[in-house]
C-alpha cells in the first residue's frame, strides 16, 4: 500500500512520530516557567554545536566512493587545522574555502 509520494503509510507514520517527539522535546524547555542556570558542562557542550553541525553537513560531501581526494581533502584539512588552532568556526570556513577551487568543468555528452 503506498501513500503520499509513493511511500508507505508506515514511513509517514514514522515521520509524524519523530516530528511530534521533536516538538515535545522542544516544548519541555519552552513550557518551563522557572529560570534555571545551565551547568557549565552543558554550556561548553552547546558552544560546540555549530561546529558539529558544520562537520555533519560537510563530511558526506567530502567522502566519495574512492575516499577523500583532491581539493576536498585539502579544504577539510585546512578547516580542521584552523578550527583546532584558533577555536573559531568562521576561521575554519575561511581557511577551507580557497582550497576547494573551481574543480573540473562538467562535460556535456
Amino acid at each position: 500500500m503506498s501513500g503520499l509520494g509513493g511511500l508507505s503509510a508506515a514511513y509517514w507514520l514514522t515521520v509524524l512520530a519523530v516530528a511530534i517527539g521533536a516538538m515535545a522535546f522542544r516544548l519541555c524547555f519552552l513550557a518551563s516557567r522557572r529560570e534555571r542556570a545551565l551547568p557549565r558542562a552543558v554550556k561548553r557542550g552547546l558552544e560546540q554545536v555549530p561546529t558539529a553541525v558544520l562537520a555533519a553537513l560537510a563530511l558526506p560531501g567530502s567522502v566519495q566512493a574512492d575516499g577523500l581526494a583532491g581539493p576536498k581533502l585539502a579544504a577539510g584539512a585546512a578547516a580542521v587545522t584552523a578550527a583546532l588552532l584558533f577555536k573559531k568556526d568562521y576561521l575554519a570556513i575561511i581557511a577551507g574555502w580557497p582550497c576547494i577551487g573551481r574543480g573540473p568543468e562538467p562535460t556535456v555528452s
